[in-house]
């Protein structure tokens, strides 16, 4: 197994243990609650004592990469352990509440929670995780000074806004036709780039990093994020369901203005007679949102979009002073996340 690799699964497997133990508080296997956010993490609620990871595991990108930021910077990754869970307890709080509000159904290749147990239970899964992050954070005291603590619960508290207030434009946009880039940029931002930005900025918090250069990784982070979310919306139209774990092309559907949408409306050819048709809800299937798109060039014009915020992203870590090996473990796992497909 390649040295990158290997230490992700130690990373994850170190993750999965605190988010158990975390989970555990909410009762054992035979309270419904612990049932729930233990199945939207991706456990085996049958597998009896310790976890077993299903098939629909996350592959937990926002902890490990704060864990390998964090182990760049200062050659140790396991006491920032709580500070990826929190990270993952956000994330999982925020796909139960979406979910819901988007009625989608399937979620990582299964039911959504709300979808075996009903919105009501899902929302009170979702506020359990969001409560289990802020418990989680305690487990630094241990390591960490007080200041940095608390400085960790102020920006994650601000972070958890941004994404309440990304998702609500999120769904605002659902109704309108004239959103601009502009506006789809911010939104992006906010729902998706906050947290991979508090993923970083929360690394340099903990290893004692200069305001300048906490600022340099947090815009890092974001444009990262950006880019992620980018990836996700054209995975949504061209992504094969089965691979996606999800139903595929439900965003379009929705109205979602995402990037492939808004170049195609933009560019008033075949994707915005399609968008514009009364056959919309009915007829239309991925495939013509495919074809359209390509007719369109709208592929060469998202592509290009995504190879500047590559540049971006690593000219803002140019900036910063890494430490082998752990500088190569995590520019490997950048540069798959960053790969346009």
């Amino acid at each position: 197994m390649p040295k990158t690799a290997a230490s992700l699964v130690q990373m994850r497997k170190a993750i999965d243990h605190t988010l158990w133990v975390l989970t555990s508080r909410l009762g054992e296997n035979q309270s419904q609650l612990s049932q729930m956010t233990r199945y939207h993490l991706g456990y085996d609620n049958n597998a009896g004592a310790g976890y077993k990871s299903t098939d629909s595991w996350s592959k937990r990108t926002r902890p490990i990469l704060l864990l390998l930021v964090y182990a760049a910077l200062v050659s140790e990754w396991v006491p920032a352990i709580p500070a990826a869970a929190a990270i993952e307890c956000v994330h999982s709080f925020s796909l139960i509440h979406d979910d819901i509000q988007d009625e989608s159904p399937i979620r990582r290749g299964r039911p959504a929670v709300w979808n075996v147990w009903g919105a009501h239970r899902a929302i009170n899964a979702g506020d359990a995780l969001f409560a289990l992050a802020f418990e989680s954070l305690n487990l630094l005291r241990s390591d960490f000074p007080a200041e940095s603590v608390l400085d960790i619960y102020e920006t994650l508290s601000m972070t958890c806004i941004s994404l309440s207030h990304g998702q609500q434009l999120d769904m605002e946009y659902e109704q309108i036709d004239d959103v601009t880039l502009s506006q789809y940029f911010k939104l992006i931002e906010l729902k998706t780039g906050t947290l991979f930005g508090l993923s970083f900025e929360i690394s340099a918090i903990l290893a004692g990093c200069s305001p300048e250069k906490r600022l340099i990784l947090r815009k890092a982070g974001r444009k990262l994020g950006v880019l992620f979310q980018i990836q996700d919306d054209f995975r949504d139209l061209f992504e094969v369901e089965r691979n996606l774990g999800k139903p595929t092309g439900q965003d379009t559907l929705r109205r979602k203005k995402t990037l492939p949408v808004l170049l195609g409306l933009k560019a008033q050819k075949h994707f915005y007679s399609l968008w514009n048709s009364e056959a919309l809800q009915s007829e239309m299937t991925q495939s013509d949102w495919q074809i359209a798109l390509m007719e369109d060039d709208i592929l060469e014009e998202s592509l290009s979009i995504q190879r500047n915020l590559q540049t971006e992203i690593l000219q803002y870590l140019e900036h910063v002073e890494w430490n082998e090996p752990w500088k190569s473990e995590l520019f490997q796992c950048l540069y798959r996340l960053m790969e346009i497909h």
